[in-house]
């Protein structure tokens, strides 16, 4: 084996925990091993940062390595032959040129657009009234990021992105238009269209250490899956998605908003986390409950307790409550959750005190895609065609103007 010959090795990770980027280079010959060098922030949210590298030099005895040299600064002079300060200057290269051309493309502070500049105009009403015109495939990094944590599997990040942008494509089409916007086709607001940050929301939500890394991860979502929605019989469906079923899988749109839809079927879902499986509780007075519902005092009996005040009427196969009557007043529960603001209507009442707790399980109207079911589902291997065909019953993943007639 000739001893003159060099082995360069690079490698590159990005540690998005600790918000570091790495790069090793590793180069033998017979004399010597170079080990490492590193970028990392000089200080705590500050933007900056400076370059730490490692040289090692093997001793005769198979001891550690005896001699380091880090920093921009104060540089150990001596080194033990030509070799080494060429392969010095080789590593500084790398580094000068390659890595901070590598974090201008791929960990961009500002958070250039990396989608593709495709599909209709959105026109978008933002919170303070003003309307901003945006592409679709911009629009969608925005829903992506305000629906789905950025921490997910690239997998569920990816049916996340599909199904959003089939909700926007549904919504901008004419027959399907939001009455309750006059110059806008969407909004911000998740009550009425789906959530919307903008790139200085993201930066705040995420951190700086965290925003490139989140930021390119939700970008390539949307990229890998751009153009393709989800279709019912060739027609665009109408993906409805929510955060968390509980463990109690999803429920028929029958069942909770009383008209059928075809591919928004009850399935199994057991894929939460228990952390999302754990009760929330929410507890009223009788005043405040009453206020609430708007339940005047003379439909309350007099010294009603909660058997008489809170009864359960119906529930869901799935077992959630469906129906339920307070005092003389009937209710669905899809009206009373967004009346107490409910995280969900899975829920249980107990009378404590002078209160009354509703503890609840899920998140979400529990109709369509589960998003922490779709996180589960991709740590166990599943792409977002797979999950969304779980999801949606007898529906196809297809580039959009396939969809078209």
């Amino acid at each position: 084996m000739a001893n003159d010959k060099w082995s360069i090795a690079p490698s590159l990770v990005i540690n998005r925990e600790r918000g570091i980027l790495y790069s090793t280079a590793t180069a033998n010959n017979a004399n010597f091993m170079v080990g490492s060098f590193q970028i990392l922030p000089t200080t705590k949210n500050s933007g900056g940062w400076s370059l730490v590298w490692n040289l090692f030099f093997p001793t005769t005895n198979n001891q550690r390595p005896t001699t380091k040299m880090a920093g921009w600064g104060g540089v150990k002079r001596g080194y033990r032959s030509c070799k080494v300060v060429g392969l010095c200057i080789l590593l500084f290269s790398l580094a000068m040129i390659g890595l901070p051309a590598l974090l201008v493309r791929g960990c961009s502070w500002s958070g250039p657009s990396q989608t593709r500049q495709q599909g209709p105009m959105v026109r978008l009403q933002l919170q303070t009234g003003q309307v901003v015109t945006m592409p679709l495939e911009e629009y969608l990094v925005g829903v992506v990021a305000a629906e789905m944590p950025a921490e997910f599997h690239p997998e569920a990040l990816k049916a996340q992105a599909v199904a959003a942008r089939t909700y926007t494509l549904l919504r901008l089409s004419t027959q399907n238009g939001n009455n309750k916007l006059f110059d806008a086709d969407l909004s911000t607001d998740p009550e009425n269209s789906q959530a919307w940050i903008p790139v200085s929301e993201m930066r705040r939500r995420w951190g700086a250490l965290s925003f490139g890394y989140y930021y390119s991860k939700i970008t390539a979502a949307i990229r890998d899956t751009a153009g393709e929605v989800v279709v019912y019989r060739g027609q665009l469906i109408d993906p409805v998605y929510y955060a968390s079923c509980g463990g109690l899988g999803t429920e028929d749109a029958a069942a909770v908003w009383g008209y059928d839809v075809p591919y928004l079927k009850g399935v199994a879902c057991n894929w939460d986390p228990p952390s999302q499986q754990q009760p929330v509780a929410a507890a009223f007075t009788y005043d405040d409950l009453f206020r609430r519902l708007d339940i005047p005092d003379k439909a309350v009996p007099s010294g009603a307790g909660l058997g008489g005040l809170v009864r359960v009427l119906d529930r869901t196969a799935r077992g959630r409550v469906k129906d339920l009557k307070v005092a003389t007043e009937t209710f669905m529960a899809t009206d009373f959750r967004k009346l107490l603001n409910l995280r969900s209507t899975d829920f249980t009442v107990k009378d404590v005190g002078s209160k009354v707790v509703f503890e609840t399980r899920g998140y979400g109207h529990a109709v369509g895609m589960c998003q922490w079911g779709a996180q589960g589902m991709a740590l166990q291997g599943k792409n977002y065609k797979e999950i969304l065909t779980y999801y949606y019953r007898g529906v196809q993943v297809v580039p959009y103007q396939d969809s078209q007639p």
